[in-house]
């Protein structure tokens, strides 16, 4: 948490993102705190939330979801945290959601001027952290509507169950918790 709002205002927000996308709120909580260290990258718990909920939703519209999605995330945020985002990565954002390489295609040749395949300007060092958090919200009209046109799975809907069930019970775990820290 960036200390801009209480720790309950920003677990709401997450979840709110995470039932939006269907995605796993651990997942997702998963994803924001890698994204939130990113201080030159993510202004905002905010802009990681949003990021995230994008991605999500970007790999989803392909069918991706679960383990698959959280690994696919995982190793995207994985270079995005050392600056660059290497040819593997690209070679997994095609594969996982095409609505987002074709976003990072347009934002490099459109925005950036760079010309050539994303393998080729991945291969050269060209495509930054920056530019995949600048084409992912670039996209994400693009995005939302690939998204909303793709089918629910059932996994996502046992996915929104699972997420309020784990917020209903995060009161009682608190307890818990103070209990036993408090009563030895």
């Amino acid at each position: 948490n960036k200390g801009l709002e209480s720790t309950t205002e920003l677990q709401n927000k997450i979840y709110q993102s995470a039932q939006r996308s269907g995605t796993s709120y651990t997942s997702i909580v998963d994803s924001i705190s890698k994204l939130s260290s990113m201080n030159d990258i993510f202004g905002s718990n905010n802009e990681a939330i949003a990021f995230t909920e994008l991605m999500s939703k970007g790999m989803s519209a392909n069918g991706v979801t679960g383990e698959s999605q959280s690994a696919a995330m995982d190793q995207i945020i994985q270079s995005m945290s050392s600056g660059n985002i290497g040819a593997d990565t690209t070679q997994l954002l095609a594969q996982t959601s095409p609505i987002m390489t074709q976003g990072l295609q347009e934002y490099m040749n459109n925005i950036r001027g760079v010309e050539g395949s994303l393998q080729e300007m991945a291969g050269q060092g060209l495509i930054t952290a920056n530019d995949m958090r600048n084409a992912m919200f670039m996209s994400a009209g693009d995005i939302e509507q690939g998204f909303s046109s793709a089918p629910m799975t059932f996994g996502q809907v046992w996915t929104r169950i699972m997420n309020v069930a784990s917020m209903a019970c995060q009161p009682l775990l608190n307890a818990l918790n103070f209990i036993a820290d408090n009563f030895s």
